[in-house]
């Protein structure tokens, strides 16, 4: 990590000091921000995908059958590794129950989503609901991998 020059004469020294970890790093920064600022990223994506998945959809997808399947995927994989991790931050504890919690929460809402679908004209799919399922479960997944290197990054000194 290069800090700014101490000397004004000098511009171009700067002071070279070793970087602990990078997932260290990112675990400082990510347990720095107020649940409150994760909370306000979480409810924009959420409402976002809301949206998304309640406008009509545009004919070239319609055309390619089940394409969405990687979209629900990847949507609820960020979906739950931003809902874990706000959970995290509020209960301040890194246990499992708290991210099944999370994934309990997302089981629900992807057949809610799915089927609040039918009014704006659009099929509910239970594929789409697996994926979804699937993704919530990856995006979490990373989460408690994450958590868990942390964790053993500082009990390790590294």
């Amino acid at each position: 990590m290069l800090l700014p020059p101490l000397d004004r004469a000098d511009p171009c020294a700067t002071i070279v000091v070793p970087m602990p970890g990078f997932l260290e790093n990112i675990s400082n920064f990510m347990q720095q921000l107020r649940p409150r600022w994760v909370g306000l990223a979480l409810g924009i994506y959420w409402g976002s995908l809301f949206v998304a998945t309640h406008m009509p959809l545009p004919e070239d997808i319609l055309a390619v059958r089940g394409s969405d399947k990687v979209a629900h995927f990847g949507a609820y994989a960020g979906l739950g590794f931003l809902l874990g991790w706000w959970l995290l931050l509020r209960v301040r504890s890194a246990g499992r129950r708290v991210l099944f919690t999370a994934f309990l929460i997302l089981l629900g809402w992807a057949v809610v989503d799915e089927l609040l679908q039918i009014p704006v004209n659009r099929s509910a799919d239970i594929l789409d609901c697996l994926a979804d399922w699937a993704g919530a479960a990856c995006g979490l997944l990373v989460l408690w991998v994450w958590q868990g290197r942390v964790a053993e990054e500082s009990r390790s000194g590294v």
